[in-house]
């Protein structure tokens, strides 16, 4: 999970690197700017709908898991694995994953849609959007310790939910 994390992560700030070498010393940026800027508008919205499912999301996607464990109908639903899991455990760290990748996509995707927007227009709030995703993605960074607490977590619902 750290590994497609970082590698995400890294995607995004690379892409901000390259974007503000074009715009500040290439000076590569539409030639006629428009006094309404559609692009850098529309980026603004996508993050903050972005932003608010990627923190949505996740919880509603281990809410299911959850009550696919208490129901035991959690055999076999992680379809996208190589190996389906064998154990409750397995189960849930495939859907820790899961919801990762879901949240850190939709934050991916809002950021390089704004760095598009600066890259063609040149406003400078749809940089920060990028720099806020970027911080955004490192506070939730899967640490091994974060995945810990989740799992305890998640397996004290079901202890408590089966009771």
């Amino acid at each position: 999970m750290q590994i497609i994390a970082a590698a995400m992560i890294a995607g995004l700030t690379l892409f901000l690197l390259i974007d503000i070498w074009l715009v500040n010393f290439v000076h590569v940026k539409m030639q006629n700017p428009r006094p309404l800027p559609i692009l850098s508008l529309i980026a603004v919205v996508v993050f903050s709908s972005n932003l608010l499912f990627s923190l949505l999301l996740p919880n509603i996607i281990a809410r299911q898991a959850v009550q696919n464990i208490v129901a035991g109908k959690w055999q076999g639903r992680a379809r996208n694995t190589l190996r389906p899991p064998s154990t409750i455990a397995e189960y849930l760290h495939t859907i820790q994953q899961s919801k990762m990748i879901v949240a850190f996509a939709l934050l991916e995707g809002a950021g390089f849609l704004a760095g598009i927007a600066y890259l063609l227009e040149g406003r400078v709030f749809t940089l920060c959007i990028v720099i806020v995703v970027i911080l955004v993605m490192l506070s939730i960074f899967p640490t091994a310790q974060k995945c810990r607490d989740w799992m305890t977590k998640r397996a004290e619902q079901i202890e408590r939910l089966r009771k």
